[in-house]
């Protein structure tokens, strides 16, 4: 038995002046009367008392000791245990993951774990010591090792919970090191004999492994649970206007679910699609859809419906969390395009067809030509002795300029390598081009070849320049060949088109909710210093779903602000600095199956003193004692018991 509070032992004071209020003599009040003959035979019986006289009331004196006693007993907070001398090191590991959010019975498990994890510290004696960690998307520790429990109960009342997966293995290996150093301190510091142990508090739920060296408490039904576990978006590589859309929804129950998948554009509906999903099925759907505008999709499953038998409860679904997700479409700007060409109908049709050009047409070079800006040119056979500074997309040239010389023509190429892994050639297959001749061209710099033919002639090459935009040089000649009819030289224009608007990525990922993101970020209103040094840093505003603020500074590399975010804790829309836009979902496999992925062993623990002799349940006990006494001293009072 130890006492948490010993300090309160003084209360026991106060039993001096309520005895000296019993002993104390009563003053008689004096009262003129018409006759004192019955007052003085009343008098009598009552004579004024000295305190050194008996008690007149013990039996209430005695009960209000009793209640003082008590409240002493209260206060001084009694924690009973069995070890003895043997003190107890315990750390103990929350889980905060997203599945720790389902509730049963109006409940969360999470709190669940809350209130054991109170208890838990609650049965602690004085020697005893815990530390609090938190399993989230990495392991947190919120308290180190103290005997302080109001300091444990604020770590866990502080526990968040997080909607990402969480890492349970790191934090148990974590706690298990800090269990193992303060078992060694402890032995080390003190005759008695220290012991180290982790508690785990979780559903079960997630991608680990067991440990038998762990006491665990588990918490949480079989729930069954529906969530999404892919949303994401990308642009057409042929359309200029498609787009695509890749949902899918997993069914983490043993019955099969009925529902729907609402999808929508800046609040604006875009579709409703009626699902149906086996027991433990997965519903995968692509939907192709057309629009120039870029904004924020969003995803939601609603009125899901569990097949259940007939008169049985349908369930709800456990997690709602899991029900939305969120995705970025890219926008398409229109694109000014001026066409140098001197009379290709196939070519000049080819731009015309997409709707983000604005296409104007030469058809001659002029000698001294003022090229527009903010422009894409298009040279076909056309090549000026100095090429302008817009980025260019070279067709069959016949002249030489100041990138390189032409020296002569090869008829019948073959094809030899590609660079398929480029983003300019994304979808494009020349393999089945007719080529009856090309351009031989001799570089003034090493090009990047994107296809080549056999003896090192490349067909098609791009060339970076310093200070100029991009040129793409395709060296096929157009007389005779099919290419500008089949369905590969438009996508070859519009991969040219894509990457010199600086549209590089076709499918846009979302960030899984814990991680941390790191971010390109490019600026034309606060330049990169001069000399690009890597000392140089500046600070961005980051934007949470929730519209909470907060200063991150990123550094100069590259050429290019790089930033890196703290894990996060948010599923939504992230905006940085009116710059750019990410996604964070929680969609994650492990964490949408509410089930337990392994059966846990609970291991053998030290024996404490029983439930009902806790610290916390002997002061309710005594409190409740306290209340049975004043309610039996009021009853023995009326009826004239303690007179």
């Amino acid at each position: 038995m130890s006492l948490l509070n010993p300090a309160a032992l003084f209360l026991l004071l106060i039993a001096l002046p309520i005895t000296l209020l019993y002993v104390l003599r009563v003053r008689l009040r004096r009262v003129p009367v018409s006759s004192l003959m019955f007052w003085q035979k009343a008098l009598a019986d009552q004579p004024p008392r000295a305190f050194w006289q008996r008690f007149r009331h013990l039996a209430s004196w005695l009960m209000t000791l009793l209640l003082l006693v008590l409240l002493t007993l209260s206060a001084v907070d009694i924690r009973m245990s069995s070890r003895s001398s043997r003190s107890q090191r315990l750390v103990l590991v929350l889980d905060v993951s997203s599945s720790m959010a389902a509730r049963s019975r109006g409940t969360s498990r999470l709190d669940a774990a809350r209130q054991a994890a109170l208890q838990q510290i609650a049965e602690l004696s004085d020697d005893d010591e815990a530390a609090v960690i938190a399993a989230g998307s990495a392991p947190v520790i919120l308290c180190g090792i103290t005997s302080h429990q109001p300091t444990l109960r604020r770590a866990i009342a502080e526990a968040e919970q997080t909607p990402g997966t969480g890492q349970l293995q790191d934090a148990i290996l974590l706690a298990q090191r800090i269990a193992a150093g303060a078992a060694r301190t402890s032995t080390g510091a003190s005759s008695g004999e220290g012991t180290g142990r982790v508690v785990v508090f979780s559903d079960g739920c997630g991608e680990f492994q067991p440990h038998e060296s762990v006491d665990w408490q588990t918490f949480g039904e079989l729930q069954p649970n529906v969530g999404f576990t892919a949303f994401q978006v990308r642009r057409s590589p042929a359309d200029p206007l498609g787009y695509e859309l890749l949902l899918r929804v997993q069914n983490a129950a043993d019955v099969s679910v009925t529902g729907r998948v609402e999808v929508e554009r800046d609040g604006v509906p875009l579709d409703v699609i009626p699902i149906s999903i086996a027991a433990n099925g997965e519903w995968t759907q692509v939907i192709s859809k057309l629009s120039a505008e870029g904004g924020q999709l969003r995803a939601e499953l609603t009125a899901l419906q569990f097949q259940v038998a007939p008169g049985v409860t349908a369930p709800e679904d456990g997690l709602v969390a899991d029900n939305t997700a969120w995705a970025l479409l890219p926008a398409r700007p229109r694109q000014q395009v001026l066409l140098v060409s001197p009379g290709s109908l196939f070519v000049q049709k080819v731009l015309e067809a997409n709707p983000l050009v604005d296409l104007t047409v030469w058809s001659e070079l002029p000698e001294r030509p003022v090229w527009p800006a903010d422009t894409l040119v298009v040279l076909h056979e056309l090549v000026p002795a100095v090429l302008p500074p817009n980025p260019l997309l070279v067709l069959d040239p016949r002249s030489g300029c100041d990138l390189w010389t032409l020296s002569g023509e090869v008829s019948d190429p073959v094809l030899e390598t590609t660079q398929s892994e480029s983003a300019w050639m994304r979808n494009v297959r020349l393999e089945q081009v007719l080529i009856p001749s090309a351009s031989v061209l001799d570089f003034a710099t090493p090009p990047q070849v994107l296809a080549e033919a056999t003896g090192g002639v490349p067909l098609y090459a791009a060339v970076r320049r310093a200070n100029a935009g991009p040129v793409l040089v395709l060296s096929i000649r157009f007389g005779g060949s099919d290419l500008a009819y089949r369905t590969v030289f438009p996508i070859l224009v519009a991969n040219a088109f894509n990457e010199f608007a600086g549209q590089r990525r076709e499918v846009t990922s979302a960030f899984a909710a814990g991680e941390t993101a790191r971010l390109v970020l490019q600026d034309d209103k606060s330049p990169l210093p001069e000399g690009n040094s890597l000392s140089a840093t500046r600070l961005f505003s980051l934007r949470a779903p929730t519209g909470n603020l907060q200063q991150l500074r990123a550094t100069a590399t590259s050429g290019e602000w790089q930033l890196v975010t703290e894990p996060l804790q948010e599923t939504g829309i992230w905006e940085v600095s009116k710059l750019t836009e990410f996604v964070v979902n929680a969609a994650h496999q492990s964490e949408v199956d509410l089930r337990p992925a392994v059966a846990v062993s609970v291991a053998d623990k030290p024996k404490t003193a029983s439930s009902w002799l806790s610290g916390s349940t002997v002061t309710r006990w005594l409190s409740l004692l306290v209340l049975v006494v004043m309610a039996v001293e009021w009853a023995l009072h009326q009826r004239r018991w303690l007179a």
